[in-house]
């Protein structure tokens, strides 16, 4: 198996959570109710962890083709924040400029449509038909009409940005969402689920009854393979009496 076929640390949790569905489902629950005998979930789930590199591998296409766009979407990621940065350096400036404008102009006008409220109010209560009432009361009106469009405009331009921010989310992360999915799901169907079967079936009567190819006892291969051999004696090595 290719070294880019094993886990990785980061996915090991993803593979747990996917043996915890496994052990969690109507197939293994039924699967132990029929065999009494049959392991239970945790020593299901340690036997599953101690053969997770056999398990992996019967999804390693899967895995292999969702490292790969991870991979590449980092890389992507990585330098569109580095534009990001160079552009957003450029930008700082007028930034907090207008940050500064949009908090300052409606708190400012809102407080000079009071005090215009106030003078002009007083002003025709000493005298109804005071010109300088008419026009602190007109005053007051437009700062309120400037401080309420300018909270408008706000609250827009906060829409707009957030807008953006989802419509700029790269095409790359639903192609990741996707591969890691079918990664998962062809781990569960094709790995996790056959092996836990496999180690819940109680073994066959023939498997265990059978002997093995020349195991036997009483068989010339094992008699001849117990028998210790005696060593090739060279002739001039015999003894005189053997010649």
């Amino acid at each position: 198996m290719d070294h880019s076929d094993f886990l990785r640390a980061e996915d090991l949790p993803a593979f747990e959570r996917i043996l915890d569905r496994a052990l969690g489902s109507p197939l293994i629950q039924e699967g132990r109710r029929r065999n009494p005998g049959s392991p239970n979930n945790e020593q299901l789930r340690t036997r599953a962890l101690g053969a997770r590199t056999a398990i992996a591998a019967s999804a390693a296409a899967e895995y292999r083709a969702y490292r790969q766009l991870l991979d590449d979407s980092g890389d992507v990621a990585k330098a569109r924040g580095s534009a990001r940065r160079e552009s957003g350096e450029g930008a700082a400036a007028r930034g907090s400029a207008l940050h500064a404008v949009a908090v300052l102009v409606p708190g400012l006008s809102a407080t000079a449509a009071v005090v215009f409220g106030v003078i002009g109010f007083g002003f025709r209560a000493v005298d109804s038909h005071s010109h300088l009432a008419e026009v602190m009361l007109g005053a007051g009106a437009v700062a309120a009409g400037v401080a309420v469009v300018t909270v408008l405009a706000g609250l827009v331009g906060l829409l707009v940005v957030a807008a953006g921010n989802r419509s700029t989310k790269p095409d790359g992360d639903a192609e990741v969402d996707r591969a890691r999915e079918a990664w998962r799901e062809a781990l569960l169907e094709r790995g996790m689920l056959p092996f836990l079967v496999d180690t819940i079936r109680p073994p066959s009567p023939e498997a265990v009854d059978a002997p093995g190819d020349g195991d036997s006892s009483g068989s010339p291969t094992s008699v001849a393979a117990s028998s210790p051999r005696r060593p090739a004696v060279p002739p001039c090595a015999r003894a005189p009496h053997d010649a």
